[in-house]
């Protein structure tokens, strides 16, 4: 196995791991700050406990890397005071505009990250063999298919919480219309790599459980 091939499987597993460790670190803080929990001290409490032991030691600072960039990134609109004071009095909208551009940029980010490993040039043969007999594997379709659905539904979940912040600020929008709509477009079945239940999330809809959607964060209206 030629050094070149193994330097670059070694870039590559560094990049697939750290987007999941950026993912699993900064998705429970925007859902906080969305719901209106967000500890103002967040960055002060990020650890890397949920992360647990990465699968070789070696990627042991793509998590390191992960926790510094989101503890010492740039202010925040979403963010609760003090840290947002300089987006103090900008209104929910920039606020809410701004969470959710972070929740797709996140999972953009989680997507790139998450593409499979190359083959290159000089990759072994057994392992061009192995990458294409994947390929063709109905069995692998199957579950990326799965994969990518239960993403989707994710999002569209997220967006109905954007649309129902929406709503709150006192924007004319039909927020369980919209997302009616997305779910008419699920496809697959119902299992936990899907994401949500189509009929579990219409019934939250018809039901009024999700009418806390329509609620927005104190600290964004101040």
């Amino acid at each position: 196995m030629s050094s070149s091939y193994v330097w670059e499987i070694h870039q590559q597993s560094a990049r697939m791991w750290y987007g999941f460790a950026r993912h699993m670190l900064l998705r429970p803080i925007l859902m906080d700050a969305r719901s209106g929990s967000l500890n103002p001290a967040w960055r002060h409490h990020l650890t890397l406990d949920a992360l647990g032991h990465p699968p070789e030691a070696r990627l042991a600072d793509s998590n390191k890397l992960a926790l510094f960039e989101i503890a010492t990134m740039g202010v925040q609109a979403w963010e609760a005071e003090p840290y947002a004071g300089p987006f103090t009095g900008l209104g929910w909208r920039v606020a809410l505009d701004s969470w959710y551009a972070a929740v797709l940029e996140l999972e953009d980010c989680g997507d790139r990250t998450r593409q499979p490993l190359g083959v290159g040039a000089d990759a072994p043969s057994e392992v061009k063999r192995l990458i294409a007999s994947l390929a063709r594997s109905p069995l692998v379709a199957e579950q990326n298919a799965r994969l990518a659905e239960g993403r989707r539904r994710w999002r569209d979940w997220t967006g109905c919480w954007y649309h129902a912040g929406l709503a709150a600020g006192g924007v004319d929008v039909d927020w369980r219309g919209w997302y009616r709509g997305r779910i008419a477009t699920w496809t697959g079945g119902d299992s936990a790599l899907e994401g949500p239940s189509a009929a579990g999330e219409l019934a939250k809809v018809d039901s009024g459980r999700l009418d806390h959607f329509e609620t927005l964060p104190a600290y964004w209206l101040s």
